[in-house]
C-alpha cells in the first residue's frame, strides 16, 4: 500500500539539525549578531599571568615562535616568553672605557722632552752652583728646592705626552738624577776653572779633558746632605708624573 504524505521537516528531513547559509550546521542556540545601535563586543583580554599588551603595539607571537622582524627588544627588559630580545650581548650593557683609555700617548716624544729638559736644567743647575759659592768663607751653599724643581722639569714631557706609562716615568727619574748630578759637576768646573786655573783653561775644556779630576774636586767637597738633596731629583719626578695622572682620572 502507498504510505500518506508526509510534509517536509523543517530541518531538511532524516532527523538533521537546520542547515545555516553556508553550509554548516549550528548547534546550540543561535548567536546574536551586533544590529544598528548595538554596542560592539571589547576585545579579549589575555588570561592571568599574562602580560598586557600596550595600546597602539601589534600582538606578540605566542611561545615557541620566533620574534616578527622591526621589533628589536628593548635592552634591560626581559623577554614574558622566554626567550631573549635582541639587545645587549648577555643582557649587560657593555662596560664604560677606563679613565685615560682613549687619551694618545707619545712615549718617544715624552722621552726626547725630557733629555732635552734634563740637558737645560744641567746647565741652568751649573750657573747657580757656582753662584752659590761664597768667595770669603770658601763654602757652598746647599738649596735643597732645585733638585725638586730640576725633577718637576724632567718630568714634564711623560706627564702630559706619556701619561701612565710608567717606564716613561722611570726614565725621566734617571734624568733627573742625571741633570742634578751633571749641574754639579759643571758648576764645579766653572769654579775650578775660575779660582783655580784663572780662567784657561775654560770649564768645557776641564769638563771634558779632565773627567775624573772634576769628579774628585766634587766629591772631596760633599756631606752627606748634599746627595739626599741630589736624591730629591728623581723622587720629585716620579712623584711629579704620577700625581698628575692620578688628578686627571
Amino acid at each position: 500500500m502507498s504510505q500518506p504524505w508526509q510534509p517536509p521537516q523543517p530541518g531538511g528531513g532524516a532527523g538533521q539539525p537546520p542547515q545555516q547559509p553556508g553550509g554548516y550546521p549550528q548547534y546550540g542556540p543561535p548567536q546574536p549578531q551586533p544590529g544598528f545601535g548595538q554596542p560592539q563586543q571589547p576585545p579579549q583580554q589575555p588570561g592571568y599571568g599574562y602580560p598586557q599588551q600596550p595600546p597602539g603595539q601589534p600582538p606578540q607571537p605566542g611561545y615557541g615562535y620566533p620574534q616578527q622582524p622591526g621589533q628589536p627588544g628593548q635592552p634591560g627588559q626581559p623577554n614574558p616568553y622566554g626567550g631573549q630580545q635582541p639587545g645587549y650581548p648577555g643582557g649587560f650593557p657593555p662596560p664604560a672605557p677606563a679613565p685615560g683609555a682613549g687619551r694618545k700617548q707619545n712615549v718617544l716624544l715624552a722621552i726626547g722632552l725630557s733629555v732635552a729638559a734634563a740637558f737645560v736644567a744641567a746647565l741652568l743647575y751649573g750657573f747657580i752652583y757656582q753662584a752659590m759659592f761664597n768667595e770669603d768663607t770658601g763654602e757652598l751653599t746647599q738649596i735643597s728646592w732645585i733638585s725638586v724643581g730640576i725633577g718637576v722639569l724632567v718630568a714634564l714631557g711623560p706627564a702630559f705626552f706619556a701619561r701612565g706609562n710608567w717606564v716613561a716615568y722611570i726614565v725621566a727619574g734617571v734624568l733627573a738624577l742625571a741633570a742634578a748630578v751633571g749641574g754639579e759637576l759643571i758648576g764645579t768646573a766653572m769654579l775650578v776653572s775660575e779660582y783655580i786655573a784663572g780662567g784657561d783653561p775654560g770649564a768645557f775644556e776641564i769638563l771634558t779633558s779632565y773627567p775624573q779630576d772634576t769628579w774628585d774636586a766634587w766629591d772631596a767637597d760633599n756631606e752627606a746632605m748634599n746627595y739626599i738633596f741630589i736624591a730629591l731629583a728623581p723622587v720629585a719626578a716620579v712623584a711629579f708624573a704620577a700625581g698628575l695622572e692620578r688628578r686627571s682620572r
